[in-house]
């Protein structure tokens, strides 16, 4: 019952990561040129 649900807060981990990075290249790829 002291198991700490690790798959649960990895995941949260992951899309919080994934959402940060996504976030960051669209700001980097909209401040450095639209020729894309």
């Amino acid at each position: 019952m002291n198991k700490i649900p690790t798959s649960k807060i990895f995941r949260q981990g992951v899309l919080s990561s994934r959402k940060l990075y996504i976030d960051f290249s669209f700001q980097f790829l909209s401040k450095n040129g639209r020729s894309v």
